[in-house]
Parts: C-alpha cells; sequence; structure tokens
C-alpha cells in the first residue's frame, strides 16, 4: 500500500504534529489525580487496569476528549480541500 502523497498520510502528518502540541494538556491532568484515589483503589483489591479504568479514566475522560476535539478541529482546518 503506497501512502506518498495521499490523504492518510497528511492525516497521519497533522495529527502527529497537533497530538505533540496537545498532550501537555493531558500530562497536566493526570498529574492532578491524586495518588491517593489510586492507592485506595489498590488496597480495595483493583487491579492496576480496574483502577485505571474505574478511577483514572473517568477523572481524565472530559480533558481527553477535548484534547482530541481541538485535534480534530485542528488538522480538518489543515487538510486540503478537494
Amino acid at each position: 500500500m503506497v501512502l506518498y502523497g495521499t490523504l492518510w498520510i497528511l492525516l497521519l502528518a497533522y495529527v502527529t504534529i497537533e497530538l505533540s502540541r496537545r498532550v501537555p494538556a493531558v500530562a497536566g491532568g493526570v498529574r492532578g489525580v491524586s495518588s491517593e484515589l489510586e492507592e485506595a483503589s489498590r488496597v480495595l483489591g483493583a487491579s492496576r487496569l480496574v483502577t485505571l479504568r474505574r478511577v483514572t479514566a473517568p477523572i481524565l475522560g472530559r480533558r481527553s476528549s477535548a484534547t482530541w476535539c481541538f485535534i480534530f478541529v485542528a488538522v480538518i482546518r489543515e487538510l486540503p480541500r478537494r
């Protein structure tokens, strides 16, 4: 499959560029999650995956979905129109 000069490679390039600009916003949210919440989940017997799914992901859900929306808008604005 040849990707050179296709819309897919442009989309991949723009998503990569925008993702590198938006990751600090999500990283700030990860640092904002209290480690005590995760520790409490682990003490109560949850695995790391369950802790991620039930504690961390709901807290970061809005922030990460907003980040993906910003990436989508930025990429759509940059893609060439046909």
